[in-house]
């Protein structure tokens, strides 16, 4: 697939820009894919820092090579990162390798360059880490120049000589997307990966089939969704539910298959010497496979043969199911559209609680989760309070208008996480329905008092009340758990949340 990269600064407007998606203390990051050189989990403790900078958090060794690692967060102004956990992104320049601290990885992206806009300073000064950003679906992201970490003044970096320099660029070094489906890893060239969708955003398909597992709306297009790995001569399949990643794949210009997988590990950058060929007898049953690469954590991945991918007759059959869809279904996943709202369109996620479905504005929601396994019984008779658990590491009340019971549900609640004054409070549902756009209405009749949103839900159209969602969680903190209220004017929202994995 000819696909014009460019730099960030480049002249050109119209080029795309791949990227890989990241999130930091809740903010969502990109990186040229062309600057990653591969993704690896942060370890417990990480190497002493000698060089002394303000930015260095300690170092990394990967093949031998000690990489400086940065926690840019306080730089760009955000909060302290919480937990131990997250990843280590090693960005690329020239023949230089630095590490930057992020709290997971997303998936790849193709971003058309005129959405990529510059931040404009009055004055002049020294490269911004982050000078440009661009939406992407329901975010706006930051896009980091890794030029301008390399740039930081006083700032150490790994430096790749002699023979291991040489032969990388010598290699013809390409990234790849590492995933994981069923208990199988996989890893797929990214030069044919056109973008990484969140899970929720599968529908089901106009005409079921066997191997087809619903459809996903991209740039226009109703894209084939399969997530059966029989397909693959594999066994198993990505777990039930609306959790998970789907990644779309280009077969050719006019062949988009989508795959549906449990999550994304991480993006690394292979060379001539990384892919490792399969045993004879293995490689003859596994044909759509190139061999197997193997990640920082010891992990073997199953590496798509690309080639073979886009000749396969079955797959090719599925991806010649992709079609165009009408104007109204190409915005988001279930929305109404046209001019029946009266106001501006904005993201909303659509939720069943307590037996009936509810909407919200996904910018008054700080975060989405599954409800944790790891919480107490901190239950309160009479009252909402369903439990208590850990959210970046201050207390989560767990509130619902009904009991969280064990095996009630084929599909494990949600938690829509709500942010007031620096405090926590997570409001448990039962199903998460789908994430759209749309445009509030006002009820009809003498009042209008209430507010709606006209959405599809299971495939069928409907008229979806709008809550309040910090309005409900005082309620429901001081009451008992009683039905929940629309909300009678229009929620305020608030810039900068998004839906988490």
């Amino acid at each position: 697939m000819s696909t014009d990269i460019v730099p960030v600064n480049a002249a050109s407007a119209r080029s795309a820009l791949d990227v890989g998606i990241m999130r930091l203390c809740g903010r969502d990051l990109a990186v040229a894919a062309t600057h990653i050189r591969e993704v690896v989990p942060l370890p417990e403790t990480l190497y002493p820092d000698f060089t002394g900078h303000a930015d260095c958090i300690g170092g990394i060794v990967i093949r031998g090579q000690v990489i400086p690692v940065l926690d840019i967060a306080p730089r760009l102004g955000f909060p302290p990162r919480s937990g131990g956990s997250g990843v280590v992104l090693i960005l690329r320049h020239e023949d230089r390798r630095i590490g930057l601290v992020m709290d997971l990885v997303s998936g790849l992206a193709r971003i058309p360059g005129e959405r990529v806009q510059p931040f404009h300073r009055s004055q002049p000064g020294p490269a911004q880490i982050i000078g440009h950003s661009f939406p992407h679906r329901d975010m706006l992201v930051g896009l980091i120049d890794a030029e301008a970490i390399f740039a930081l003044p006083g700032v150490a970096h790994a430096v790749e000589t002699g023979s291991d320099a040489k032969r990388r660029l010598r290699s013809d070094t390409r990234s790849a997307v590492l995933v994981s489906v069923a208990d199988t890893h996989l890893a797929i060239d990214a030069a044919i990966v056109v973008a990484t969708l969140p899970g929720v955003q599968l529908r089901p398909s106009p005409a079921p089939a066997s191997k087809w597992a619903g459809v996903v709306h991209y740039l226009g297009l109703e894209v084939p969704v399969v997530e059966d790995l029989t397909l693959f001569d594999l066994s198993g399949s990505a777990a039930e539910g609306q959790g998970g990643a789907i990644i779309v794949v280009k077969l050719d210009e006019k062949c988009l298959l989508g795959i549906r997988i449990d999550r994304v590990r991480s993006i690394r950058q292979l060379d001539s010497d990384s892919v490792r060929p399969l045993s004879g007898a293995l490689a003859e049953r596994l044909t759509l496979f190139a061999g197997a690469v193997r990640d920082r954590e010891g992990l073997q991945s199953l590496y798509f043969d690309s080639d073979a991918l886009r000749a396969n007759p079955r797959l090719r059959m599925l991806g010649a199911l992709s079609r165009e869809v009408k104007a109204e279904a190409t915005t988001a996943p279930g929305v109404i559209s046209g001019a029946q709202g009266n106001g501006m369109q904005q993201a909303y996620v659509i939720f069943r609680m307590g037996g009936r479905h509810c909407a919200a504005a996904l910018a008054t929601v700080k975060q989405i989760i599954p409800l944790p396994d790891q919480q107490s019984g901190a239950q309160s008779p009479g009252s909402a309070l369903r439990g208590m658990a850990t959210y970046n590491g201050t207390p989560l009340p767990l509130l619902g208008i009904s009991p969280v019971e064990e095996g009630r549900s084929a599909e494990k609640p949600m938690v829509l996480i709500v942010e007031q004054a620096g405090a926590f409070s997570g409001l448990v549902v039962d199903k998460l329905e789908n994430i759209v756009r749309a445009a509030e209405q006002r009820r009809p009749g003498p009042t209008g008092q209430g507010r709606f949103i006209q959405a599809r839900v299971g495939g069928a159209a409907k008229a979806v009340p709008l809550y309040d969602l910090a309005e409900e969680v005082d309620r429901l903190s001081m009451t008992g758990a009683a039905p929940a209220r629309a909300l009678p004017s229009p929620a305020v929202p608030v810039e900068g949340a998004r839906a988490g994995a």
